[in-house]
């Protein structure tokens, strides 16, 4: 299932679903393309350009495949409305730029297989491709690659520090779990938030990185930081929620230059100006080829802005 606001890299995702290599030849019934499988695109806004991405995908109009109209209130939002239209026993939520590799499919039925009231999570790293130009796709591989090392260590960790995309639950769990909480405090943290619910709700969770798919992650400078200072307020909230469970996490690399500006950040009189002074550079400079040095503006940059949306509230 994919919530959607119609960006151009769904086609793949539809067409690599389709494919027959999701699925190994003994899935295979005589004379079938695939096993059982229905592909849920919920249309979240923009649904002609939906439709014409599903189109590409897809010109034989195949019957699998179907679009759904959500409500217009975000990812975790449409994706309940895409669980209302699914009639099978296992549901995998996938993002719309999160493009499967072969054997995808199949890997999470066989993981679901072997245990119930599993939330099981597959590895996603950014495309090379969107590694090549981008400066925030570095960063956000930093990240996420930072996140499976603890998945890896500790598998309690999984369900705590939930990174959502290419992720699958029994249907009878996504429907006693809700995808959206009825609330739009979460935003930009709403993967997290739900993975919490489920560790309430008595699910496990489990984590493969055989369960391969390509992010092709694009964000520009200026919507990053944006996206950044909202996931800081989001976590302030989400402390007060769920203080048994929310762990907060600082930066995973620090260079000498970014202690020592960090350090800088705390002195009041200094702060307002330095934030200013960083932010204006990452936006100006922070987009095209990425260098180390724009790389290091972006995250000191991004280190600022949730600084200041964390203050604030």
């Amino acid at each position: 299932m994919i919530p959607t606001v119609g960006r151009d890299v769904l086609g793949r995702v539809i067409a690599a679903l389709l494919a027959t290599d999701q699925f190994g030849a003994d899935q295979l019934d005589a004379g079938a393309t695939s096993p059982l499988v229905e592909v849920v695109v919920v249309a979240d806004r923009a649904r002609p350009d939906v439709e014409r991405a599903v189109g590409r995908s897809n010109p034989g109009g195949d019957e699998r495949v179907h679009i759904d109209d959500g409500p217009g209130r975000g990812a975790s939002w449409a994706r309940q409305a895409g669980l209302e239209a699914v009639h099978g026993d296992l549901v995998l939520f996938l993002d719309d730029d999160v493009v499967p590799r072969a054997g995808l499919l199949a890997g999470h039925c066989s993981l679901h297989a072997v245990a119930a009231g599993r939330v099981v999570v597959g590895y996603m790293p950014v495309a090379a491709e969107r590694l090549a130009c981008s400066a925030t796709a570095i960063i956000y591989d930093n990240d996420y690659k930072a996140e499976c090392a603890a998945f890896d260590s500790d598998s309690e960790h999984v369900l705590r520090g939930l990174w959502g995309g290419n992720v699958s639950l029994r249907r009878v769990d996504a429907v006693r779990v809700p995808q959206a909480d009825g609330s739009h405090a979460f935003r930009w943290r709403e993967d997290e938030e739900f993975g919490f619910r489920c560790i309430r709700a008595g699910l496990g969770g489990g984590v493969s990185r055989d369960l391969a798919a390509d992010h092709w992650f694009e964000r520009p400078v200026d919507g990053y930081l944006r996206d950044a200072a909202d996931q800081a307020r989001a976590g302030r909230h989400l402390a007060e929620v769920y203080p048994d469970l929310f762990v907060a996490t600082g930066p995973v690399h620090q260079t000498f230059l970014d202690r020592t500006l960090r350090t800088v950040a705390a002195v009041p009189v200094v702060a307002p100006g330095l934030r200013r002074v960083t932010e204006a550079v990452a936006r100006r400079y922070g987009d095209g080829v990425p260098t180390r040095a724009r790389v290091r503006a972006v995250v000191l940059a991004r280190f600022f802005a949730q600084t200041e949306a964390a203050r604030r509230g």
